[in-house]
């Protein structure tokens, strides 16, 4: 496999890359954002799954990725990649317990 590494700079508070496996043409950044994790061997972000939120920045693992009923009880995560922002919106209907991804 050809893999070639282009460093772009920092953009927005991150050093960023382009990287050209192949010859195809993949952007890293170095900081995953919030909702998703970056596995270090993961040429892009991976979205945390519906139901589960990340809210902090440069996450490595699934694990990271917290069921949205135990962090924020009465909210519901129902789209891979959620994060406080994303879901503060997203109340349970009263008289109904949401488990995740509602």
């Amino acid at each position: 496999m050809d893999l070639t590494t282009y460093e772009t700079g920092p953009s927005a508070g991150f050093n960023n890359y382009l990287i050209s496996v192949s010859g195809q043409v993949f952007y890293k950044s170095e900081t995953c954002n919030k909702g998703y994790y970056c596995p270090e061997d993961a040429l892009n972000e991976i979205p945390c799954p519906a139901g589960t939120v990340n809210d902090d920045t440069g996450k490595s693992s699934i694990t990271d990725c917290v069921n949205v009923a135990d962090k924020y009880p009465g909210y519901y995560a129902d789209k891979p990649g959620s994060y406080w922002e994303l879901i503060k919106n997203n109340k349970c209907a009263p008289g109904y317990y949401c488990t995740g991804a509602a």
